[in-house]
């Protein structure tokens, strides 16, 4: 599986998943309008509309080919550190988040920040489409990532990995992500 090579001891895995997989997840996005919510931030923290899908109930395609998909990328990444959590599971929705131009995550966060969070052990995110000036930026790796179709990132959720978007003034972005758990 491709990757960027990002220096190991930043613990950020990236792998690329099939380009066909993204689109078919931006068109199973655009084909069910009526599951878009805006988000439930303050538009000051994030703007975007999001669609959450429960990954223990919504078993559909183009969903199980991108689960198929992401799970290859998280066992590579255990690999790679090895990380003996026995299984990881995803225990709440996951989410597909639309960005217009100028919206975005524009605040520092990382996605264990509360006890209602606490079991949260690794993030993901697949950016859906490229966005040459868009991403994600990285506070104590000092680093961003530029949105590059089918691009997926897996990292820890603590402060360790405090990240916030990169926010495009021209381009549209979307993403997946959610969080893997640690199964009782």
């Amino acid at each position: 599986m491709k990757t960027l090579n990002l220096p190991k001891e930043y613990f950020i895995g990236s792998y690329f998943i099939d380009e066909k997989i993204c689109d078919n997840m931006i068109s199973f996005f655009w084909a069910n309008k009526h599951m878009h919510n805006k988000t439930k931030m303050p538009s000051e923290v994030k703007e975007c509309i999001e669609m959450g899908i429960n990954p223990n109930r919504n078993v559909f395609e183009p969903y199980n080919s991108y689960l198929k998909s992401l799970n290859e990328c998280l066992k590579i990444y255990q690999n790679d550190y090895n990380l003996n959590y026995g299984l990881l599971k995803m225990n709440e929705n996951f989410n597909i988040q639309h960005y217009k131009p100028e919206e975005g995550f524009y605040s520092w966060h990382y996605e264990r920040d509360s006890k209602r969070f606490a079991e949260r052990c690794l993030v993901f995110m697949t950016y859906l489409n490229d966005v040459d000036d868009g991403g994600t930026e990285f506070l104590y790796q000092n680093i961003e990532v530029r949105a590059r179709k089918g691009l997926t990132l897996i990292w820890p959720t603590d402060f360790t990995h405090t990240h916030r978007g990169v926010i495009s003034k021209t381009k549209e972005k979307t993403i997946i992500t959610g969080w893997f758990h640690l199964d009782e």
